[in-house]
């Protein structure tokens, strides 16, 4: 498997394992704070792997998002800054409720929904279509060859 189809499985399956690691964490951070009588605002002895994994994410979302305004959208520095932030941050925000959100509904709700089928390519029309264009090409060459070997 290629580098960039293995970067793409390993975001894909990210995006659905942090929320739920994130939940994982604050649920043993609440059993410890409740079990232990700890102090809920020491360092110590806490974890806090998936904020720091969000935070690498976040990063490297932000600089992405910088990059294409800049490259492609020929933003100004500071404006492709304040965009690429304020971005980034809306989509930590709403990444993991959103997230947790669609897990819940595709494991409890019921399935009820009706999925249409999605065209994918030429549908048999726009297929038609070309296929007699080119065939009406075909002919004006071969009527032209005809002329040329007579």
């Amino acid at each position: 498997m290629s580098l960039r189809a293995q970067l793409d499985m390993t975001i894909y399956i990210a995006q659905f394992i942090m929320p739920l690691w994130f939940m994982m964490e604050v649920a043993f951070r609440i059993i410890k704070l409740f079990a232990d009588k700890v102090d809920p605002f020491s360092l110590h002895n806490v974890l806090w792997s998936s904020l720091i994994v969000s935070a690498a994410v976040g990063l490297g979302f932000f600089m992405l998002i910088r990059y294409s305004l800049r490259r492609y959208d020929d933003l100004p520095r500071l404006q492709a800054l304040k965009e690429a932030f304020i971005t980034t941050v809306y989509f930590l925000i709403i990444w993991f409720p959103m997230e947790i959100y669609i897990c819940g509904k595709i494991l409890f709700r019921k399935k009820d929904m009706n999925w249409g089928k999605t065209a994918h390519g030429l549908v048999k029309e726009e297929r038609q279509r070309i296929i007699d264009e080119i065939n009406k090409k075909l002919q004006k060459l071969q009527s032209k060859l005809q002329e040329v070997l007579r």
